[in-house]
């Protein structure tokens, strides 16, 4: 259903299996939905347990704030600094090296008095001692461009409501395995 309610022909695409016993049932499933092609690949039964073992550690620490922006500049400094800790020690607590760590900063944001905000990629060093200001200004160039020069008259006053602090530990890649076989090896 989801492929024609798509306009996707199902003979045009291809079923790929994995998991445990992922290849035990997608033929039949493949047969059920209309699709004439299923890729089973070498590593099928451990292709989940392979991402998970070779992906970035990701540690996330958020602290609400509601301010008004300009707001008071001592507590957003002291709000970065404080998670950007927390998030670096999380990650040396994984085992990351130093050297293997990245924070970066997200804010939450909002025009004062709507329901919903927008979360802002800051950058990697954030401006310090300007009371959200940068921080303001990314917000609503983010909001211009997602809705409009006539949605940003709702309110002049930016609100902080939040600031995540994001760390990425780098884990060692894993290599490709060599392919074997070839391209016409398949069973239709």
């Amino acid at each position: 259903a989801r492929l024609s309610s798509h306009a996707l022909a199902a003979s045009e695409h291809s079923l790929v299996s994995y998991g445990g016993c992922g290849a035990l049932f997608a033929a039949e499933l493949a047969q059920l939905v209309g699709l004439t092609r299923v890729i089973i690949p070498e590593l099928a039964s451990v292709l989940s347990a392979y991402g998970a073992a070779t992906m970035d550690i990701r540690r996330e620490r958020l602290t609400t704030l509601l301010l008004k922006l300009p707001g008071d500049a001592d507590i957003i400094d002291k709000t970065f600094a404080e998670m950007r800790e927390a998030v670096w020690q999380d990650l040396a607590a994984d085992g990351v090296p130093e050297k293997d760590r990245v924070v970066r900063f997200e804010a939450d944001m909002r025009f004062f008095l709507q329901r919903w905000e927008l979360t802002i990629p800051l950058p990697d060093d954030p401006a310090m001692g300007d009371g959200g200001a940068e921080a303001g200004k990314l917000f609503r160039e983010e909001y211009l461009r997602r809705f409009g020069a006539a949605s940003t008259t709702t309110s002049g006053i930016v609100e902080l409501v939040g600031i995540r602090a994001v760390g990425i530990g780098k884990m060692a890649q894993a290599e490709d395995a060599p392919v074997t076989g070839d391209a016409s090896d398949t069973r239709d």
